[in-house]
């Protein structure tokens, strides 16, 4: 795959990301994700800074008192702008509704481990 050079005016972050050639047709941009790209979208600053943020949605969604079905299709029509299908409802709600555990198996509480699992974002027992 080759990748084109970054484009003056993207910000740094998206240097990782492909873009078209500039002597490209539209048919020949790879749609699929590399190593690269895909280690930047989990470790990057400004991703982890939105998740970890005290009024971003993460957190505004961990504190709703809606139906985790209205949660996941608020999510859905922010990310895909429509409502997710029943198969994508049916498969969002089997994930959450999985047992969370440790590396040792032991079971672990998933709002917790979520919030933890964000760099900088950890919060001291109460």
């Amino acid at each position: 795959m080759t990748t084109a050079r970054p484009t003056p005016y993207l910000r740094p972050s998206f240097a990782n990301l492909e873009t078209v050639r500039e002597r490209s047709n539209v048919g020949e941009r790879v749609q699929s994700s590399n190593l690269a790209q895909s280690l930047h979208l989990i470790n990057a600053s400004d991703i982890r800074g939105k998740l970890a943020h005290p009024n971003g949605r993460a957190e505004r969604l961990a504190k709703d008192s809606r139906t985790v079905e209205d949660k996941i299709t608020e999510l859905y029509l922010v990310a895909f702008a429509r409502q997710p299908r029943a198969d994508e409802l049916k498969a969002a709600l089997g994930y959450l509704a999985e047992p969370k555990v440790n590396a040792a198996g032991q079971k672990v509480d998933a709002q917790k481990a979520a919030r933890e699992s964000i760099p900088g974002n950890h919060r001291p027992e109460r």
